[in-house]
């Protein structure tokens, strides 16, 4: 019985092969063979066959240093390692399978591609979740425009510029509803935000919000203005009491930082006029509208008619009011402004200041437009 040099077997093949020539000899019969095999009794015969006639190598499996009919050519590991290192190693492990099936048409499993993301060290590590409460399952709206959750999130999505990525999904289906990136999380953002969905889709039942400052508080100023507006248009504001409470969009949240920070950086884009374009037209309508989302329980939306752009355009204004002097002027910001046209006595009573997301602004009062103008000051002089 000849045995090829450098051949290894492991202690089970050992005590296999033993067990094989004891049968084989008589000493134990293929019943009890089977069973301290733990295999059935004709994989015994089948394999008694095999030592009888190949000796110790016929206990080893037929395919032994044989090389696998599906492994990938070593140049084409070489090649796709290669990709991953100079183009794709800010992505995770599915999409770069993605992005070799779209842009390369190369086809891997997933198994195989995580291997040699490992042997280049280019794997991203998940984040590890805190323990906490179990909290109990919500089941999604029944139909498309009954709740919007949204949110903001700050994040580097270019390199050395914080944006804030302002976003508003659907409850029942997940689809993004409207999207943007903006430099800071104001009142005129977030409106703006509001006006896209209202446009393209209609006005919603409800909005799920955290208890931020651009709904209360004092983190940020003019920031209840979003939820007069809210009030103006009847929708519903429904705040939740943590970031589990609306975690669709907290989860929507982590894809981009994924995923469209590779792409942009991919695509040479530091411009936030262009990431909105991809944003909106590759990102969301392609990719996570197209393939991420899931269809209603029910088929009829419930968003509701639009108001018309001139109503539209007053409810998402920023208001602030003025007390009327004696001389009907008011002030703001250090500045005095004269009214010229009050239409009767309004001393005493509070002016309302509108102001838009163009820059411009109005002076109303009991829902007439003042005209007024800038009152330059004396300038008292100081004592010597």
């Amino acid at each position: 019985m000849g045995v090829n040099e450098g051949f290894f077997m492991s202690q089970r093949k050992v005590f296999e092969f033993e067990t094989i020539q004891k049968y084989l000899v008589g000493s134990l019969s293929r019943a009890e063979t089977a069973l301290l095999l733990g295999v059935c009794s004709k994989t015994v015969t089948r394999k008694a066959k095999k030592v009888k006639d190949e000796g110790l190598l016929g206990i080893q499996h037929g395919n032994r240093n044989r090389r696998p009919v599906n492994k990938k050519s070593d140049l084409l590991e070489k090649h796709v390692k290669k990709l991953i290192t100079k183009n794709y190693y800010d992505r995770n492990i599915l999409h770069i399978q993605e992005t070799l099936s779209s842009n390369h048409g190369i086809t891997i499993k997933y198994s195989t591609l995580r291997r040699w993301c490992h042997d280049v060290n280019v794997v991203k590590k998940k984040k590890k979740r805190r323990t906490s409460q179990v909290r109990k399952k919500r089941t999604r709206m029944a139909n498309e425009g009954f709740l919007l959750q949204m949110d903001g999130s700050p994040h580097f999505y270019v390199p050395n510029k914080e944006w804030v990525l302002i976003a508003a999904i659907d409850d029942a289906t997940s689809k993004i509803a409207a999207s943007e990136f903006y430099d800071s999380e104001t009142t005129f953002n977030c409106m703006d935000i509001l006006e896209q969905v209202i446009k393209t889709k209609g006005v919603p039942w409800g909005v799920y919000v955290d208890r931020a400052g651009w709904l209360s508080g004092s983190k940020r100023a003019h920031f209840g203005e979003f939820r007069r507006a809210c009030e103006e248009l009847g929708i519903e504001l429904i705040f939740a009491n943590s970031p589990q409470a609306k975690g669709r969009i907290e989860r929507w949240f982590q894809v981009p930082q994924d995923r469209l920070v590779a792409e942009l950086r991919s695509h040479k884009i530091t411009d936030m006029e262009k990431a909105n374009e991809y944003l909106k037209k590759v990102f969301i309508d392609e990719y996570w509208n197209a393939k991420k989302t899931v269809d209603a329980r029910e088929p009829e939306t419930k968003y509701r008619p639009a108001p018309t752009d001139t109503e539209l355009r007053e409810i998402l204004s920023q208001r602030e009011y003025r007390k009327v002097n004696n001389d009907y002027t008011f002030r703001w910001k250090n500045n005095c402004y004269q009214i010229e046209n009050p239409g009767g006595d309004i001393r005493n009573q509070d002016v309302e200041l509108r102001f838009y997301k163009d820059g411009e602004s109005a002076v109303f009062h009991a829902g007439r437009i003042l005209d007024v103008k800038l009152v330059q000051s004396a300038t008292k002089k100081r004592a010597a």
